[in-house]
C-alpha cells in the first residue's frame, strides 16, 4: 500500500505540474523513469518480503536505489 501510494502520489504531481506549468519531456525519459520506479518498487517488496526486517543493511541499500535514480537521470539525459 506505502509503495503503491508512492508512484500514485508522485504521478499524480507531475500531471498537476504539467496542467500549470507545461515543459516538453520526451517519451524516452518517461518509459525510463516509469520503467526504473516499477523496478525499485519490485527490488524494494522482494528485499522486505525475503528478509522480513528493516535494519541498517536495508536502508542502505534503498538509499543506494534511490541515489541511483539520479545516476539514471543524469545519464540518460
Amino acid at each position: 500500500d506505502i509503495i503503491g501510494s508512492c508512484i500514485v502520489d508522485a504521478s499524480f504531481s507531475i500531471g498537476i505540474g504539467q496542467v500549470f506549468f507545461p515543459q516538453r519531456i520526451s517519451g524516452e525519459l518517461a518509459s525510463s523513469t516509469t520503467f526504473y520506479t516499477l523496478l525499485a518498487s519490485v527490488i524494494v517488496i522482494s528485499t522486505l518480503a525475503v528478509r522480513e526486517k528493516v535494519d541498517k543493511k536495508a536502508g542502505a541499500f534503498f538509499i543506494l536505489l534511490y541515489l541511483l535514480s539520479y545516476i539514471l537521470l543524469f545519464i540518460k539525459f
